[in-house]
């Protein structure tokens, strides 16, 4: 036998096949076929875990008042999975709320604000309960949508629909008597009746707060945000099909529209589209939008190969990744315990009181405290210093994480503000917020940017992790596609991206086998067995 080095390492291919026929040494040599899928197959390990670092890991202490509580309770009903995709999915929600009616003031001098917009994904494998963990928040933001703001919105587009009525009926009134004065040449009569046209003011479609949306085109976003100038939350199960949809060259010109949206820019964005009969205008008074949703770390790895590479470098990933998290999964065990009515019912109450700020276009303008502002200078002075110091690849993420600290700081205060309020005043006055964010909010702030930055380390270092594992994390998702079985003949005609090699496959292939995701029989011709769970009709 062939060695490759003085310590007997076998060569790829005679090491990948020793595996298997080592594992699967019961089926050699028997006449027929085995059942397939026979025996006992045990979870496959995560491949993208593997040499990671740990990010921080969230604690209670992140969270303020009842929110904390609510958080920890809900995670833990969900098998005791960790509370870290729940708890900035309520952030999310908070700041798609505030949106543009809440800025940030951060310096003293400078008139510089900060608008509140967050993008983010819940990185993690199909298992960890992204969306049963996100469910708390955005359960709470549909029952905002559907019991305060849908009906505010019914009521305002009733009297729009009368009074555009009107205008209508007064325009074809007045336009008609033009034509008849035309007619009869009446050139005094005609130029009054055209006055009195252009003296009339059609009324102004309404603004609704329809702040939910999960898919569309983003011909549809903007009509969605014309109505909403306070923004909109677009919110993806699965956040590969939006990636996917960026990269691609018939849609790439969509990215600055959704970059443009990150800033909410005050100045008005009008597009103008041909239609079959005439030019469509679609004027936005603000563009805010967040955006959030679940991806499995598989699928976030090539943007974040082509920002390692400089293929594509016009900051769109590192937005999404501002508010990204990426906890390791451990320690899930089944659970069985009550949900904390109290705390959930308390923390809903929150949210709706912060439901009842809607001005986007004089937002609700909040500065430092005396003492906030002094820790704020030194932590500025210090994170610049650190950026400097970074990986030339981490700075513009870094550089966009003082904004994103100014952001949560915001959201903190304004939601201590609303729990005051809901516990105290709740029905007795008009909820307005204290415009000056004190010391402790600011440290908490500071705690989540720490916190936030060991999980964005975890992503780039899942970026950089060697072709090996690209491979067998590429081969890992196309398994329901080959499910029951497939020879490594099929695999080949595939063309799959980073499968396109035999050494490619062959180390894919033993990394799945090492981590239990396939088995091999090799009577009556060698084929790949797949693990059950990607079988269509599996249940875990």
């Amino acid at each position: 036998m062939k060695k490759n080095d003085s310590r007997g390492t076998l060569s790829l291919e005679q090491n990948t096949k020793e595996k298997l026929n080592d594992q699967h040494a019961g089926y050699a040599g028997n006449a027929a076929t085995p059942p397939l899928n026979e025996g006992k197959w045990s979870d496959p390990r995560e491949l993208v875990a593997t040499g990671l670092p740990s990010p921080q890991e969230l604690t209670r202490d992140m969270l303020p008042g009842y929110m904390a509580d609510a958080v920890f309770n809900h995670a833990e009903r969900l098998n005791n999975t960790k509370p870290d995709f729940t708890a900035t999915t309520l952030l999310i929600v908070i700041s798609t709320i505030c949106g543009g009616s809440v800025e940030l003031v951060p310096k003293e001098n400078d008139d510089w604000s900060i608008p509140i917009v967050l993008w983010g994904a819940l990185i993690g494998p199909a298992s960890s309960m992204k969306t049963p963990s996100a469910a708390l928040g955005l359960g709470m933001l549909q029952k905002i949508q559907t019991e305060i703001f849908s009906v505010e919105g019914k009521e305002t587009k009733t009297v729009y629909n009368f009074e555009k009525k009107m205008y209508d009926k007064d325009y074809q009134r007045i336009q008609s008597e033009a034509e008849q004065a035309h007619e009869i040449g009446d050139s005094e009569l005609k130029m009054e009746c055209i006055k009195k046209l252009a003296s009339l003011t059609e009324p102004k479609r309404p603004y609704l707060r329809n702040v939910y949306i999960n898919d569309g085109t983003v011909e549809a976003m903007q009509i969605r945000l014309s109505e909403n100038p306070s923004g909109v939350l677009n919110w993806r199960d699965e956040l590969s099909g939006f990636i996917a949809s960026m990269n691609s060259q018939a849609r790439e010109h969509e990215r600055s529209f959704y970059l443009e949206a990150f800033n909410a820019s005050k100045s008005s964005y009008v597009q103008e589209r041909i239609g079959r009969e005439n030019v469509e205008i679609v004027e936005i008074d603000r563009v805010i939008l967040q955006i959030f949703g679940g991806i499995q770390p598989s699928l976030i790895v090539p943007i974040v190969k082509e920002k390692l590479h400089g293929l594509k470098d016009d900051g769109f990933l590192e937005r999404l990744l501002q508010f990204s998290v990426f906890p390791d999964i451990e320690g899930m065990e089944y659970t069985d315990i009550l949900p904390d009515t109290y705390s959930n019912m308390r923390l809903y109450s929150v949210i709706e009181t912060i439901a009842q700020i809607h001005q986007p276009f004089e937002p609700i303008k909040l500065k430092f405290d005396t003492n906030a502002q002094r820790l704020w200078e030194e932590w500025n002075r210090k994170f610049i210093h650190k950026i400097e110091q970074s990986p030339e690849s981490l700075q513009p993420f870094l550089t966009k994480q003082i904004a994103t600290c100014g952001k949560l700081a915001s959201i903190f205060h304004i939601y201590n503000e609303a729990e005051t309020y809901a516990i105290l005043y709740k029905d007795q006055k008009e909820f307005k917020p204290c415009p000056y964010i004190s010391e402790e909010t600011l440290l908490l702030s500071f705690k989540w940017i720490k916190y936030l930055n060991t999980h964005v380390k975890k992503i780039f270092a899942l970026g950089l992790q060697t072709q090996e594992t690209s491979s067998a994390v590429k081969l890992e998702s196309k398994l329901p596609d080959l499910y029951p079985e497939f020879t490594k003949h099929q695999l080949s005609q595939k063309g799959w991206s980073n499968l396109k090699t035999a050494k490619d496959r062959d180390e894919a292939l033993s990394t799945l086998l090492d981590s239990g995701y396939i088995k091999v029989v090799e009577q009556p011709t060698r084929k790949y067995l797949v693990h059950p769970k990607y079988a269509p009709t599996y249940t875990a």
